[in-house]
């Protein structure tokens, strides 16, 4: 049986900024080595954090509203709780970067969508493993 749990929510937001670091680093450095690998993971582990706390502020909403329903509905409340506060979290983060003179390039909206959608993905991913392998054991 699934369980909705909150540190299967942290830990997704943060495998999926590391592996967005990684990505974003070895595209731009345009070489694999372990010190791209080492510095995009570093760089995606920090650009989680916000990520991170949205999905913590969310499954903690979920498991006080939504105890005793199924999966489903859980990681569905979970799902929309967590992108209302990452909307939230990525204006907040444009407006502090635009009224320090920087802008954003073309497509920025989209690639924070995208780590969005990873992030959660990674949870639901964690979430089926750990079910998984409770299983077994």
């Amino acid at each position: 049986m699934i369980e909705f749990r909150i540190k299967w929510a942290a830990a997704g937001a943060v495998y999926a900024g590391m592996l967005f670091g990684i990505l974003q680093f070895v595209v731009h450095a345009g070489k694999v080595g372990l010190p791209e690998l080492m510095m995009g993971a570093f760089m995606g582990g920090a650009m989680a954090l916000p990520l991170t706390a949205c999905h913590v502020a969310a499954a903690f909403a979920v498991l006080l509203f939504a105890r005793r329903q199924s999966f489903g509905v859980q990681f569905a409340l979970f799902a929309s709780l967590s992108f209302g506060a990452w909307l939230i979290v990525v204006d907040a983060i444009g407006q502090a970067f635009r009224s320090a003179g920087w802008t954003s390039p073309d497509g920025t909206s989209l690639a924070w969508l995208a780590f969005f959608v990873g992030g959660t993905g990674a949870c639901l991913i964690c979430m089926i493993a750990a079910a998984r392998t409770a299983r077994r054991t």
